[in-house]
């Protein structure tokens, strides 16, 4: 398993965002909010940016993430025909990776971790 830190530091408006090319496909497991010095009521949201096929998915939401933990995203499976399954599975993470920051307060930083599995 390997760890990448998602570091953001937000303006005065209280937005901000880190983009980080992770280099290699992988499966994400897990992923550790760091509130750090966040103000209350800070919203975040992981995408997985310029995936194979060109397009951005959205991994994680948070809002009013006030305090520090573990997350484990998953996404829905689908059968043959394309059609969603009520199953999860872990999502397939490549290239760019974004975290941005809203209401994180004036000059503030955190950080989340996203822990993969290598595919």
């Amino acid at each position: 398993m390997r760890s990448i830190a998602l570091t953001v530091t937000t303006n005065a408006s209280g937005a901000g965002s880190v983009t980080v090319n992770i280099g290699y496909h992988a499966l994400l497991f897990a992923v550790e909010w760091g509130l750090g010095t966040f103000d209350a009521g800070v919203d975040a949201v992981l995408k997985n940016d310029d995936t194979l096929n060109g397009t951005d998915e959205t991994i994680l939401t948070l809002t009013d993430a006030n305090t520090s933990r573990k997350y484990y995203p998953r996404i829905l499976e689908q059968d043959l025909a394309g059609a969603d399954l009520t199953t999860r599975t872990l999502p397939l993470m490549g290239g760019d990776v974004t975290l941005t920051i809203a209401s994180g307060g004036n000059v503030k930083t955190g950080t989340l971790w996203l822990y993969l599995l290598e595919a």
